[in-house]
């Protein structure tokens, strides 16, 4: 069983390739149970299709719920089908030199990327000026490493900011246990109102008021209602795993320390890292722009009307608000995805809840 799950981990990444998981499944020793004969391609593709390992079973064209313990979760099998059957996006092609940022970066004039050249013993990045020079200056990879860590220093508050970040993170957590006890107490209703129709339909049909097929269908129907609701409730009532507040905590570290940390990182390291946490990032006139992915812009923006209004002299307790949540009106614990995140973001998926609610600038 956990040689199938880590199927199911490793291919929702979308970064490894049929064939390659096919590999993965030889290395994790599934075979033929008679023949232990390694498993095909055409085999691999159909686990990674079949509901049973999921909970679900289908006979004669109808789907029903197992009794059976599935082997991978609802949403994680959802995410390979999306892989699956998604648009197909091309894989990266291999280069003689594998530079840090090249690819990464766009010209702020003309938006070329902003492609290396290397000069032993510097890497100096440029324009590509594929739609003519543009005359931007060279910059040394030293340069743009400063550049980015500078730009890390956005993400990280100081002393006062990150107590108060602390102290809502507790609030937060407290609040989302109670909208979360109120979305299961709405779907225990809504079995049970289910399963009231369900009787008045067998009562109908034990007085001759509707057929048996219309019965029969109807039935399948409300159960597959319920079933839908109870593994809601079960996914509401599950154990959450590391504390959530913990890892807000662990996440505001990583925010703190992540400029001083960032030199220190090999090339591809850094790049993943800025893969994660960078949305888009521009270089114009030997000065780098970045723009943060979510939640890290979120922090950026109240990092900086925080610096600046203490700068102008106001209180820490009148900035309070700053760093309060903006709290959705219809908080959907069942649709949140979790996010991915580089190796030393791992077990900060699911910052919807455990990031400091940070309010957006304004």
């Amino acid at each position: 069983a956990p040689h199938v799950r880590r199927l199911f981990e490793r291919y929702a990444t979308g970064r490894v390739t049929l064939r390659g998981i096919t590999r993965l499944a030889m290395a994790e020793g599934l075979v033929f149970k008679r023949s232990y004969r390694a498993l095909p391609s055409a085999t691999v593709h159909m686990i990674l299709q079949n509901p049973l390992y999921m909970g679900d079973m289908i006979w004669d064209g109808t789907r029903y719920h197992g009794r059976h313990e599935p082997l991978v979760s609802r949403e994680l099998f959802e995410q390979v089908q999306d892989v699956l059957h998604g648009p197909k996006t091309e894989l990266p092609r291999l280069t003689r030199h594998d530079h840090t940022y090249k690819g990464l970066i766009r010209c702020s004039h003309c938006g070329c990327t902003v492609g290396a050249q290397r000069h032993p013993p510097y890497v100096h990045y440029h324009c590509s000026g594929y739609k003519g020079n543009c005359g931007e200056p060279y910059l040394r990879e030293e340069e743009l490493d400063e550049a980015f860590r500078q730009n890390l220093e956005r993400i990280a508050p100081d002393d006062e900011a990150s107590e108060i970040l602390r102290e809502e993170m507790r609030k937060g957590a407290s609040r989302d246990e109670e909208s979360k006890a109120g979305v299961v107490r709405g779907f225990e209703n809504e079995i049970a109102s289910l399963k009231r129709r369900q009787e008045m339909l067998y009562e109908d049909r034990l007085e001759g008021r509707i057929d048996t097929l219309f019965h029969d269908t109807k039935a399948i129907e409300i159960r597959q209602k319920v079933r839908v609701l109870e593994d809601k409730i079960r996914a509401l009532k599950a154990p959450a795993g590391p504390d959530r507040v913990e890892e807000g905590m662990e996440f505001l570290k990583l925010c703190r320390t992540a400029a001083s940390e960032y030199p220190r990182r090999s090339g591809p390291e850094k790049r993943e890292f800025l893969e994660k946490l960078v949305l888009k990032s521009t270089l114009g006139g030997g000065t780098v722009d970045v723009t943060f992915r979510d939640p890290f812009d979120l922090l950026a923006d109240a990092n900086a009307v925080w610096k600046e209004k203490k700068a102008a002299g106001e209180s820490s307790d009148s900035l309070r608000p700053v760093w309060y949540p903006r709290r959705d009106s219809n908080p959907c614990f069942r649709l949140r995805r979790p996010t991915l995140y580089p190796s030393e973001l791992r077990g900060h998926r699911d910052l919807v809840c455990t990031h400091p609610y940070v309010a957006p600038a304004g």
